[in-house]
């Protein structure tokens, strides 16, 4: 199984015994060759994310990377009410809501293909850059990110070091 090409967070021991954790949505994976080849370990209600910190512990100096668009000064710069697209033979109609009372982005996805309609629903929390970076902190980690942020970036990438 390989893992989604835009996994939300990982998590290396700083030894790198070869165990890596990831996740994508509400997805948890694992792999114990470097990342070479992936297993999903487990399906999560809310964020794979809480059940990532549940589940790995890391000693001191060990990595957390946290990859993620939901960053909410860069979600409002560039959120489209109702974009679209087409890949091959199915079209994707999405449609954005962000409920400021609750910091949640509610979308509403249309898949389309041969004539038969499909729609789900998902919602994401958004995070300011300074709550994501707080919340990392509070959990004991020293936060950098890959480069400095911009309201123009679409993905932020926090590299989080266990102390």
């Amino acid at each position: 199984m390989a893992i989604p090409a835009r996994a939300t967070a990982l998590a290396i021991a700083p030894d790198y015994a070869g165990t890596i954790w990831a996740t994508a949505g509400s997805h948890v994976y694992r792999s114990h060759d470097g990342g070479h080849t992936w297993r999903r370990v487990a399906h999560t209600d809310g964020s794979g994310v809480a059940f990532l910190e549940k589940q790995v512990v890391l000693v001191d100096g060990g990595r957390f990377v946290l990859e993620t668009p939901m960053v909410l000064e860069n979600v409002l710069g560039h959120l489209q009410p109702r974009p679209w697209w087409k890949v091959e033979d199915i079209h994707l109609l999405v449609e954005n809501a962000y409920d400021a009372s609750r910091s949640r982005l509610d979308i509403e996805y249309t898949f389309i293909r041969n004539g038969t309609v499909e729609v789900r629903r998902g919602t994401h929390r958004a995070y300011t850059y300074r709550e994501l970076v707080s919340l990392l902190e509070q959990a004991g980690f020293a936060v950098t990110t890959e480069r400095p942020w911009t309201r123009e970036a679409h993905m932020t990438t926090f590299i989080c070091t266990a102390s």
